[in-house]
């Protein structure tokens, strides 16, 4: 078994601070279990005989000492099926790894390996008892490329309430390893640097509705197009969050622009929730992307990928939930085909999943 840590710099010299009497330490966790399967091809490590190789483990421990420091490390084991990408994820590997110290109620800074604020799913995409499928939106998050559940470096935090409005605001700056697609069935690591962004959240009065932005420009280093390395990326992403009784409404609008001039990624999904009892809860989602590619002197090629899901949740408590969902999918994620954009038509495809999510 193979065990990566890689503790940031910043984050060593803080493992043995000054405790006070006032210590405080807690255990959390989750798992999220899955078995998927396709009607042809293979999607996102689903094939289509099927596949019970998909999961997602994690120990939290959390040290609270005085009454404004805490130590916070996450430990993590991640599958992902069939999909190439699994080539890249350890066994057990640090998830988070940080250090806060809380000001006051409404300022916070954290240094070390920090979940980065990035839209409404990114902090709590594999906590699957909080979720309404067993996967967050790919077209806005990826799975396993281009974002990142975290950041090396630094977040800071500030809170304000005009009112009875509330206002909350992210800053933050580091990097992260990713991976980005050559194609679908082929990927390469990715070492973005100075990123440099924020997030910002409005809740308006009664709390059932809040509106978010998220910004950063970041430099990757290692990529299978040396290009790559010499620019920026910058991206964008657009939330808007409502919640009634028994009635959940999310939506949100990711744009990324890379070189060449010209190439981008825009992605959009709609998310309808309803719990008509106290046990069971239907979900429905549509997502949209559409990526854009400029080669000099050659073409502009432009691929859409098409996600329609229905989902239905039985939670036997609230920290244990039994999902069942069904995909039908349009587009070119197709990993054992890897049909271009450029030169062939979208492949669909439907596929289905069965998972079981806890948390303590």
């Amino acid at each position: 078994m193979k065990l990566k840590i890689n503790l940031p710099y910043a984050f060593v010299f803080l493992l043995s601070p000054c405790f006070s009497q006032d210590t405080k330490f807690s255990v959390h966790g989750y798992l999220n279990q899955a078995y998927g399967q396709s009607d042809r091809y293979q999607y996102y490590g689903i094939p289509e005989e099927g596949t019970i190789d998909l999961r997602n483990i994690a120990l939290q421990f959390n040290l609270k000492y005085g009454l404004k420091n805490s130590l916070v490390i996450q430990m993590n084991s991640r599958r992902v099926g069939e999909s190439p990408v699994g080539e890249f994820i350890d066994d057990v590997e640090l998830d988070w790894g940080f250090y806060q110290y809380e000001h006051d109620e409404t300022l916070s800074l954290k240094v070390g390996k920090v979940p980065l604020p990035l839209g409404i799913y990114n902090e709590i995409r594999d906590v699957g008892t909080v979720l309404p499928f067993y996967r967050i939106p790919t077209n806005v998050y990826g799975e396993g490329t281009w974002t990142s559940e975290t950041v090396d470096g630094v977040v800071v935090s500030k809170s304000w309430m005009p009112g009875e409005w509330m206002l909350d605001l992210d800053l933050f700056y580091g990097g992260w390893d990713s991976v980005t697609s050559q194609s679908a069935d082929s990927y390469t690591p990715v070492r973005n640097e100075d990123a440099t962004g924020f997030q910002f959240w409005v809740t308006l009065p009664g709390e059932r509705w809040r509106f978010g932005v998220h910004s950063h420009r970041r430099r990757p280093t290692e990529a299978f197009d040396e290009t790559i390395g010499r620019d920026h990326q910058d991206i964008s992403i657009g939330s808007v969050e409502g919640e009634y009784e028994h009635f959940l409404f999310r939506g949100e609008y990711v744009r990324a622009t890379f070189e060449p001039e010209g190439s981008s990624w825009k992605a959009w999904y709609l998310h309808l929730g309803t719990s008509f009892s106290e046990k069971w809860a239907l979900n429905f989602m549509r997502s949209r992307g559409r990526i854009t590619l400029v080669v000099p002197f050659f073409a502009t090629g432009s691929g859409d990928y098409d996600d329609d899901a229905l989902g239905l949740n039985y939670s036997f408590t609230p920290r244990q939930v039994l999902k069942f969902e069904y995909h039908r999918t349009e587009g070119y994620s197709v990993e054992d085909l890897s049909p271009d954009f450029f030169f062939e038509p979208p492949v669909r495809l439907d596929y289905f999943l069965i998972s079981f999510s806890a948390s303590f």
